[in-house]
């Protein structure tokens, strides 16, 4: 039963408490950086589940947090309206602080629900500002709770990583977008990514099948390479090892790939709809001018309507400064991407 229940909307019963019927105003704060609201008692027994399942790390080569969580107490929250990420966390058993706010934040049903442990996530979008989403991370007891943190910490995590891609990808796309090279890639190559601004064609070789997209300062590259074929099973790792090692060669100036001291995970992953392999790993370059290196990650997946292998390489060279801010909007520009096929079907 918990399974088909494990997260859920959520229903505040004393909003007036704490906002207005007035207009609400925007977030404030960085759109990776998440706020637990957690009592310190708690926190010392579920502290490091929580943290394990939130902080994924990311080698870029150094390793970065692709969401940073900070813990404050329960009695802050009128503090923290406007932040875009809250967490609330909590036992039915607290007193305190802590069930003042889940009275306030969970329905008498939904507590019946956390009672019987059939739910135990809950989720609101814009709660008290405007692209806000608030968590509520609630079970009856301490060691109920830690046990949903172990075995479903990537639902946790995954809620509030793709609030923040939607939060960019809508920041991205507000202003100028090249319309004109969306355009040419649908009419050249039977399918399109949204291009945002500052973006320019660097490779555009429809003999190679190759169209790589650049932007400058810090650099970030974004390849598409696609292939016929009408056999899905082409599609794995060493293909995508292979692909992305010649293409380096040819147009990354001989970018190597990092295997040993930081191995390329790979996962398979629902990419538009489609199954597709994720890889993620760290080139790197060493030549008589240049020493360096970033992180990548490359989807590779296999359209069936138009007969082809398709695979998308994103990429970051953003040396002493933090590069996931940009892999994030690499990796909504490459879910942007759509053939004429599909195009056509949601008209």
């Amino acid at each position: 039963m918990r399974n088909l229940f494990w997260i859920s909307s959520l229903c505040i019963i004393a909003l007036a408490l704490w906002s207005s019927c007035d207009y609400k105003k925007g977030s404030l704060g960085s759109v990776d950086r998440l706020i637990a609201l957690c009592d310190s008692s708690l926190w010392l027994d579920i502290g490091e589940e929580l943290e394990n399942a939130i902080e994924k790390e990311f080698y870029t080569p150094q390793p970065e947090k692709v969401l940073r969580m900070a813990v404050k107490p329960p009695a802050s929250i009128m503090d923290l309206k406007r932040y875009p990420n809250l967490l609330v966390v909590g036992t039915l058993e607290m007193g305190g602080t802590t069930a003042d706010l889940l009275n306030q934040l969970l329905s008498e049903e939904n507590r019946r629900r956390v009672e019987e442990d059939s739910v135990f996530l809950f989720k609101s979008k814009d709660t008290w500002a405007q692209d806000q989403l608030l968590v509520v991370l609630a079970s009856r007891n301490r060691e109920t709770l830690r046990k949903h943190i172990v075995e479903d910490g990537d639902k946790i995590y995954a809620l509030f990583n793709d609030h923040a891609n939607e939060m960019v990808k809508e920041s991205m796309y507000d202003s100028y977008e090249q319309k004109d090279i969306e355009n040419k890639l649908l009419e050249e190559h039977d399918w399109m990514v949204r291009v945002q601004h500052d973006y320019f064609i660097a490779v555009d070789s429809a003999q190679a099948r190759v169209v790589w997209l650049r932007r400058l300062l810090p650099e970030r590259e974004f390849l598409i390479h696609w292939q016929p074929s009408d056999d899905p099973s082409m599609l794995s790792k060493e293909w995508m090892l292979e692909t992305r090692e010649r293409l380096a060669e040819d147009y990354y100036g001989g970018d190597f790939i990092e295997r040993e001291i930081i191995p390329v995970r790979d996962k398979e992953v629902n990419f538009n709809g489609r199954y597709a392999l994720r890889l993620d790993g760290v080139w790197q370059r060493q030549d008589s001018t240049t020493f360096g290196g970033g992180p990548f990650r490359s989807y590779g997946f296999y359209d069936e309507p138009q007969g082809r292998l398709y695979m998308i390489d994103i990429s970051v060279f953003n040396p002493g400064n933090r590069k996931w801010t940009f892999m994030r909007q690499l990796d909504v520009m490459a879910h942007t991407f759509r053939t004429r096929y599909e195009l056509e079907r949601s008209e």
